[in-house]
C-alpha cells in the first residue's frame, strides 16, 4: 500500500510524543473531570474540565489532580521540566529538582504556583488546603565546633520541615519542624507528627478544622519521641499512628501503637503484645479496614539473631602512634582494609544476587502482620516465619494468605508458586487451601469472597471454590465445554 501525498512513516520521535490518560478524577458533584496527559518522553500537563460547559483549565507540567470535595479548587503536582531530571540524574538526593503546587480557583481560573512543595491535600468539606514544605537544601560545607553528648545527636534526629494550612479564599497558619501529617478522609482533620531541634516538642498533634478558626489538639508527646505512620480509617473518624523513642543514631526503636477515636488516645499494641521472639518496630505497616473496626500492624522478627561482632578491625585504630609508622608495601591489614567475600551455600533457596536484592527491598524491614479487634482491644498475630504474608481485608472473619517459601529454589529457573491459606482474624489458625498454585497469591489466581466464606482460585486450567466451612474444594468449570486459560498467553507454565 502506497502512502498518499503528505502523509509520512511514523517516527519513534512521534511513539516518544504519544500521551497516555493517568490520574483521572470526577469531583463529588459530577461538575469537573481532572485527568493528566504524560507522553512516553517528554513534560505531561494536567486537564481541569466542565461537564456543563466548554470551560477547561490546563496546568503546564502537572501531575496528579486533586479536585477539592466542594468543586471549588484544584490542585496538582508540578514536576520538573524533562531537562531538568535528565541533567540530575547522577546529582546527589538534595540537588535534584524539586516538585511545586499548582493551585486553581475553578470559579475565576486564576491559577497559584508554589514553588518547593513536597506533599498536598485538601481537607474534607474544600475549605482548607495543607502542604508540606521540603527541606533546606544543604547550601554547602562549613565547619562546626565538636560536640557532644545530646548535642551530637540532635544532628542525626531528622527535623521536620513547614506546613502551611490555608484557608481556601484567604487566611491560614503555618507550622513548623512537621516530620509527616495526614488529612481525614471522613471529617475535617489534619493528623501532624513534630520532630523538632534537640526532640524537644516533639508529638502527635489534630487540628480540627471544622469551625472557623483551627482548633489544635496534642495527642501525645515526649522528648524525642519518634512519630511515624500516621493513618486515618476511611469510614471514621479513628487516627492510628507508631510511637517509639529517637535512639542514638537518630533511628525509632521498639515502638508502641496508639489509636485515637475522638476521645484520650490509648496504646493498643505494645511490647507485651508480641509473640516471643518479636518486637514491635516503628518501621511498621498500619492499614485500616474499611469500617474502622480493625487495625492491621505488624511484628518484626528478633528471636535468634546474632549480635553484631564489633571486635573486627581491633589492632587498626586511628591513633597518631599509627600515624608515625612507616609506610610498608607489604602490610596486609592495609591491603586487605575494606575488602569483604560473599558466603553462599550451594543448597541456598536463592541465588546470592537475589538474596541481595530481596534483603533490601523486602527482608530487611519485613513485619509480620497482626490485627487490632478494637471492640476489646484483642492483638492477633496472623503472620508466622512459615507463613509471612496475610494480606490486610475488609473481612471481620478471615484474611487471605501465601507463602512461597517451599519453592525458592524452583522459582529461581522456573514459574512462580505458592501455597494459599485463610487465617481466623480472631484466632489466628491457618486453613489451609491450595498447594503449589501456579502464579502464586499474589495476582489474580486466588481471591477471598467479600463475606470471607469462600476462596476463588485457577488451577490446571478451572476455577475452584473453597469453602472455609467444609475445607473442601469444588471445579467449577470442568464440566463446561470452554476453555478457561488464557490461550494467547505463551510464558510456558502448568
Amino acid at each position: 500500500m502506497v502512502a498518499s501525498a503528505g502523509d509520512r512513516a511514523l517516527t519513534y520521535e512521534d511513539l516518544m510524543k504519544f500521551r497516555q490518560i493517568e490520574d483521572s478524577s470526577i469531583s463529588a458533584g459530577g461538575v469537573w473531570i481532572a485527568y493528566a496527559l504524560v507522553p512516553d518522553r517528554g513534560d505531561g500537563e494536567v486537564v481541569v474540565r466542565s461537564t456543563a460547559t466548554d470551560t477547561e483549565y490546563r496546568i503546564e507540567r502537572g501531575a496528579k489532580p486533586v479536585i477539592s470535595s466542594d468543586g471549588l479548587w484544584a490542585a496538582a503536582e508540578i514536576t520538573p521540566t524533562l531537562e531538568e531530571r535528565e541533567q540530575a540524574k547522577d546529582a546527589e538526593k538534595d540537588d535534584k529538582p524539586r516538585k511545586g503546587l499548582s493551585l486553581v480557583d475553578l470559579k475565576t481560573g486564576h491559577e497559584e504556583r508554589i514553588d518547593e512543595v513536597e506533599s498536598f491535600a485538601f481537607a474534607e468539606g474544600g475549605r482548607w488546603l495543607a502542604f508540606k514544605r521540603y527541606e533546606a537544601k544543604d547550601e554547602g560545607e562549613t565547619e562546626e565546633p565538636d560536640t557532644e553528648g545530646e548535642e551530637e545527636n540532635e544532628d542525626k534526629q531528622k527535623l521536620g520541615t513547614a506546613v502551611e494550612i490555608r484557608r481556601l479564599g484567604g487566611g491560614g497558619t503555618v507550622i513548623e519542624n512537621v516530620a509527616s501529617f495526614a488529612m481525614a478522609e471522613h471529617g475535617a482533620y489534619l493528623a501532624y507528627a513534630v520532630s523538632a531541634p534537640a526532640g524537644e516538642g516533639n508529638g502527635v498533634f489534630v487540628v480540627d478544622l471544622s469551625g472557623e478558626e483551627p482548633a489544635t489538639s496534642n495527642l501525645h508527646g515526649q522528648a524525642r519521641g519518634s512519630y511515624s505512620h500516621l493513618s486515618w480509617a476511611r469510614k471514621a473518624d479513628h487516627l492510628a499512628f507508631a510511637a517509639s523513642i529517637f535512639d542514638d543514631e537518630g533511628e525509632g526503636g521498639d515502638a508502641e501503637i496508639w489509636v485515637w477515636a475522638g476521645q484520650e488516645p490509648s496504646a493498643v499494641v505494645t511490647a507485651a503484645d508480641a509473640p516471643e521472639g518479636f518486637a514491635v518496630p516503628s518501621a511498621n505497616e498500619l492499614e485500616w479496614s474499611r469500617d474502622g473496626a480493625r487495625r492491621f500492624c505488624g511484628f518484626s522478627y528478633v528471636g535468634g539473631a546474632e549480635a553484631e561482632d564489633d571486635s573486627s578491625g581491633s589492632g587498626s585504630g586511628s591513633g597518631s602512634d599509627e600515624d608515625e609508622k612507616p609506610f610498608d608495601p607489604y602490610d596486609f591489614d592495609a591491603i586487605l582494609e575494606g575488602r569483604g567475600v560473599d558466603v553462599w551455600h550451594w543448597n541456598d533457596p536463592r541465588i546470592i544476587s537475589n538474596q541481595k536484592e530481596r534483603w533490601e527491598e523486602h527482608e530487611k524491614n519485613r513485619v509480620y502482620r497482626a490485627v487490632i479487634h478494637l471492640d476489646d482491644r484483642a492483638v492477633v498475630p496472623l503472620a508466622t516465619l512459615d507463613l509471612p504474608e496475610v494480606f490486610p481485608t475488609d473481612n471481620s472473619s478471615f484474611a487471605l494468605a501465601g507463602s512461597d517459601l517451599p519453592y525458592l529454589r524452583e522459582i529461581t529457573w522456573d514459574g512462580t508458586y505458592g501455597d494459599v491459606f485463610v487465617v481466623n482474624l480472631r484466632t489466628g489458625k491457618q486453613h489451609p487451601v491450595v498447594e503449589r498454585l501456579s502464579v502464586g497469591w499474589r495476582g489474580s489466581s486466588a481471591s477471598l469472597s467479600p463475606d470471607g466464606r469462600s476462596v476463588l482460585f485457577y488451577q490446571a486450567g478451572d476455577w475452584h471454590l473453597w469453602s472455609v466451612e467444609t475445607s473442601e474444594a469444588v471445579n467449577l468449570t470442568a464440566a463446561l465445554e470452554v476453555p478457561f486459560a488464557n490461550e494467547d498467553h505463551d510464558y510456558p507454565m502448568d
